[in-house]
């Protein structure tokens, strides 16, 4: 076996499109329709849609990536700009998050540091750039308009000497039910489709909700998307790539803890990418077998509710009161797979305790008010996220 060093889970960018596991006709489409098409002095526009931690922000820094790269290498000469925007509330807002992620370009791009020289207080040998803060609030005002944005992202192509940009806007929750942001986008493609300031690849990241939210603000922004939907993962391409990740170490893997860590990942790639890397670094004799899945299980557990859960929620999940419950919902996941959600009825009848039906009742209350849950149907309900419920299964998962 090789001496640890590396986790195969988490391998360094830029990465092969089959590392993105299941999504290498996502990454095509994205080829021919995006990059292709900017490459080719077009522009064009998408929707990376999916549930919450799907894979959409490693999804667009990838094509970032491959955007960036030389055409020799396979790539397309393009800038990459990804702005995440959690916390921007007005156009100005949006224009100066752009301005700051511009900066960051020039510890990349020699020819962006003097031209972006006012808004930089130092580049590291590193790299790593020092933003002057104030020459960004100051000038931000002066690109908060379609054709100022635009103007400014053409100067940035120019001086780079690169073929276009792209332009991923990520972490949109806050802004997606406003109005002005749809009728901003909006705008800033059509202005861009008339006057050409440059090849141009719009991209939003966002849950199916927020595209939804953005088209009943603006039903013209509908046009100008091709949405692309960043799925749960089939259960063949989990054992495909935890398989070779573990071969690519010589750590070979028993059928029974196969089968055990892809159900448990429930098509969640983080969820898969954790219990992975947690059975990588417990494992002592260059086999995982079932007890070494089972151990993995519930130290992933831990590792997926810290990092994706919210506090509130677990804290509840963990309750003494509400122990049983969880239990009984986890056995269901295990039973009917995920996805299926739970019933009122159904969990009673489980539960076999009339002293349970008030706890489950306030389960439901306490659940739906943290936004863990949301009703189907009367008495009928899901997880709102798949996180969530890859979280109860693995707490609920027959070790425990």
């Amino acid at each position: 076996m090789m001496e640890k060093s590396r986790s195969p889970f988490y391998p360094e960018m830029p990465v092969p499109p089959e590392e993105f596991v299941g999504r290498k006709d996502v990454i095509d489409r994205i080829r021919a329709r995006g990059l292709g098409q900017v490459a080719a002095g077009r522009s064009y526009s998408l929707f990376l849609e999916g549930e919450y931690g799907f894979g959409k922000t490693s999804l667009a820094q990838y094509v970032m990536r491959l955007a960036a790269a030389p055409a020799e290498e396979g790539g397309y000469n393009l800038l990459p700009l990804y702005v995440s925007i959690g916390g921007c509330a007005t156009r100005e807002d949006l224009a100066q998050y752009v301005l700051r992620a511009a900066t960051t370009l020039s510890g990349t791009w020699q020819a962006l540091r003097e031209f972006l020289g006012r808004f930089i207080n130092q580049v590291t040998l590193f790299g790593v750039v020092s933003v002057n803060p104030s020459a960004v609030r100051e000038t931000a005002p002066d690109l908060a308009t379609p054709d100022a944005l635009l103007g400014f992202l053409a100067n940035l192509r120019r001086t780079s000497s690169t073929g276009g940009v792209v332009l991923v806007f990520d972490e949109i929750n806050g802004v997606a039910s406003s109005d002005w942001f749809s009728q901003f986008i909006k705008s800033l493609a059509d202005t861009n489709s008339v006057q050409g300031y440059l090849p141009l690849l719009l991209v939003l990241c966002g849950t199916p909700d927020r595209r939804r939210q953005m088209i009943a603000r603006h039903r013209p922004i509908e046009r100008i998307w091709d949405p692309i939907t960043v799925d749960a993962v089939d259960a063949a391409d989990v054992r495909e790539y935890l398989l070779k990740a573990f071969r690519s170490v010589e750590i070979r893997v028993a059928d029974a803890a196969l089968e055990m860590m892809t159900f448990y990942s429930g098509g969640h790639p983080r969820v898969m990418h954790i219990i992975g890397d947690v059975a990588f670094w417990q494992d002592k004799d260059g086999v995982i077998d079932e007890d070494d899945a089972i151990q993995a299980l519930t130290d992933a557990a831990d590792e997926v509710g810290r990092k994706f859960v919210d506090r509130q929620i677990v804290d509840e999940l963990h309750s003494e009161t509400y122990r049983s419950i969880l239990a009984v919902v986890g056995q269901r996941i295990l039973k009917r797979g995920f996805g299926e959600g739970f019933t009122r009825r159904d969990m009673l009848a489980q539960l076999a305790d009339p002293r349970l039906e008030r706890n489950f009742d306030n389960f439901v209350q306490r659940m739906r008010a943290l936004g863990a849950i949301a009703v189907v149907a009367r008495g009928e309900y899901r997880f709102s996220l798949p996180i969530i419920e890859a979280y109860v299964a693995m707490r609920a998962h027959p070790a425990e």
